[in-house]
């Protein structure tokens, strides 16, 4: 039988074809039938901190799956769908599981992409339930890798429960339903006029007649109950079940103000405290409507309710009023760290090439993508500082990308100085791996959280954080250069100016990243002084700092001395970097110190990985200049040979 075979003609129309089917299934399936967007600047309360729902949903996906975009669509696109109607997102591949074997563990097929949705992980959620309450039995700082990743998704699944959960107050239950209609015309219940079982929320509306035929029933004896006795007893023990359930999860989303202040609650919460006081609560009744808007695809109801909405949350009188959503709207569509990310990878990789190649029209087009991540960036942080009302200085988070912000200033200014193309490999690495760096932090959860109370203390602290992130970034920008001079010194050890420049440029940057280390540990001190009443405690923080303080001014000594040249000075600026890694993040690896608002339990393997990088390639690099000096040491010795023998 031979294979049947094609013509380059109809090959073409199959083609086009398929493309055809393909986008217009695109914009078919992935396009929403209502625009969410007016819904995306209601307040939602999460961890002390008033925010746009836009920020949280993004925050959730992010949490989820590590993106803020699913099949194409916004993350709010994605939490509307899972509000309003959660069948839908049932297939929606939202869940990451970073390790494959831990899926196979779980009983589900590995996917490529890592990531799976609520229907795969339903089949598996008794493993996921049995293996997360072995992990309960540890501490967490005894968690295996799987362990750790189990707990992961089993909060996760939790939470995407919690939310898909939010309005099912308005979902039929079976056991409501009385199916005798004698027995319902007796006791005047009024079912759904739809023929629907009724819904918790309908039962909440007849509280007050549910808790009059409780009494009545109270005092019977248990052998007169009729049929609708029995109902409405079952009625309301199936109430009772389901409210200790839902407690109040989140999103709190209604406010409530009074005289002893406001609180935050769920549709679950509000009906679960107040039952039928909170038929009438206007916040509730504009969710419903945008719930029921939503699912009715009408555009104008569904915005005409999400203002109703937020004109009924700003006609509370709130001890401090809900931030304007514009800002941080606007501040999350920009997405401004992650679009400097991508420039300045391209950046980075242009001016490799430029470094070999030395082409002027790619020198220029990595110059200008370096300049425009820096203005992104700096209008990033600019608008953080706007939105949160204090410097960048809540999270690791934060001072990731101040830190990128700043190597990404002192790579410019090398380049000004016309050291090259040194300033473009440095600005545009350099700041692309923090940038990247920050943004697995980011996917921890909201990076605006609240400022810790031992962060809130104005000036020195301001000034400790930016000038021991500014050190951070000297001191980590020299090692990056360092990195060039070695290599630099391997490949081409005859080009002397160059070398001169780059040990310069080493010097340069390694001092100012001293100077900031002292100055941001001095402060920091001031600030321990007022925060804790001492100015130096020993802290594991501060020793680090001590550390890179004494080991830069031991390099300088030795380079001032003639003791040590380039070489030993980009060594001593390599080993300076590991000193602020281990000072910055695996500080907080430890679990000690008064510095507990920064505690993460993510960087560990990072931190490894850097520390065993660096020891090789000064291991690798130490044996590769002996050789080269020991090969150049015999060059004079040969030329003496063979001109002896002439």
């Amino acid at each position: 039988m031979h294979p049947v075979r094609f013509s380059p003609e109809l090959k073409k129309r199959a083609f086009l074809i398929y493309f055809f089917i393909v986008l217009f299934s695109f914009f078919t399936s992935s396009s929403p039938s209502v625009n969410v967007e007016s819904f995306g600047s209601v307040i939602v309360l999460e961890n002390g901190r008033k925010k746009p729902i836009d920020t949280y949903a993004r925050n959730k996906l992010l949490q989820f799956c590590g993106r803020q975009r699913i099949a194409g669509q916004p993350a709010l696109s994605w939490f509307c769908r899972l509000l309003f109607d959660p069948s839908r997102c049932d297939f929606d591949r939202v869940f990451l599981i970073n390790d494959p074997q831990v899926a196979q563990t779980l009983g589900i097929t590995p996917q490529k992409k890592r990531r799976y949705s609520y229907a795969e992980l339903s089949e598996a959620a008794d493993a996921i339930e049995r293996y997360y309450k072995a992990a309960g039995e540890k501490t967490v700082g005894r968690l295996s890798a799987f362990e750790k990743e189990i707990v992961r998704i089993y909060n996760n699944l939790l939470e995407y429960r919690n939310l898909a959960s939010t309005y099912s107050f308005l979902l039929p239950v079976e056991e409501f339903r009385i199916t005798d209609s004698d027995s319902a015309t007796e006791g005047s219940l009024k079912l759904s006029d739809t023929g629907d079982a009724p819904s918790y929320f309908d039962m909440i509306q007849m509280n007050r007649f549910l808790a009059d035929n409780m009494m009545r029933i109270h005092r019977l004896p248990a052998d007169s109950f009729k049929p609708f006795d029995r109902a409405i007893v079952r009625i309301v023990k199936k109430m009772y079940e389901i409210g200790a359930f839902t407690q109040n999860p989140p999103p709190h989303i209604i406010p409530l103000v009074d005289d002893k202040g406001e609180k935050w609650m769920s549709p679950w919460g509000l009906i679960n405290e107040y039952r039928s006081g909170s038929v009438k609560n206007p916040v509730l009744e504009q969710l419903i409507k945008i719930r029921q808007a939503y699912l009715a695809g009408d555009q104008t109801a569904f915005d005409n309710a999400a203002a109703s909405l937020r004109s009924a949350v700003s006609a509370l009188t709130f001890e401090k009023a809900p931030p304007d959503p514009a800002l941080e709207i606007i501040y999350n569509k920009i997405n401004s760290f992650f679009i400097a990310r991508i420039l300045l990878g391209i950046a980075a990789l242009l001016a490799f090439i430029v470094l070999f190649t030395n082409k002027r029209a790619l020198f220029a087009v990595s110059l200008s993508a370096i300049i425009v991540a820096y203005l992104l960036c700096t209008v990033g942080i600019v608008m953080r500082v706007l939105i949160m009302r204090h410097p960048p200085i809540t999270n690791l988070y934060e001072t990731f990308i101040f830190v990128a912000w700043a190597t990404v200033l002192i790579g410019m200014i090398l380049e000004l100085l016309r050291i090259r193309p040194i300033g473009l490999l440095t600005a545009s690495a350099a700041g692309f791996i923090f940038l990247h760096i920050a943004g697995r932090y980011a996917a921890e959860g909201d990076t605006m959280g609240m400022l810790a109370a031992v962060l809130n203390s104005g000036f020195w602290l301001t000034t400790h954080i930016i000038t021991i992130s500014l050190g951070y970034a000297g001191c980590l920008g020299a090692a990056f250069i360092g990195h060039i001079f070695i290599l630099h010194k391997l490949t081409s050890s005859s080009h002397k100016e160059q070398l001169n420049a780059v040990s310069r440029a080493v010097y340069g940057v390694f001092a100012f990243g001293l100077l900031f280390t002292v100055v941001g540990t001095v402060t920091g001190g001031m600030w321990a002084e007022q925060a804790w009443g001492r100015f130096w405690g020993w802290d594991p923080k501060e020793n680090g700092a001590l550390l890179i303080i004494l080991w830069s001014l031991i390099v300088f000594h030795y380079r001032l001395t003639g003791r040590i040249n380039g070489i030993g000075l980009s060594a001593g600026a390599i080993i300076a970097g590991i000193l602020v890694m281990c000072t910055w993040i695996g500080v907080n690896l430890l679990g000690t110190g008064l510095h507990s608002y920064g505690f993460t339990s993510k960087g560990a393997m990072l931190l490894m990985a850097y520390a065993a990088f660096e020891a090789l390639f000064l291991a690798v690099s130490g044996f590769g200049l002996l050789m080269l000096k020991n090969r150049n040491a015999a060059k004079p010795h040969v030329k003496n040979k063979q001109a002896g023998v002439r």
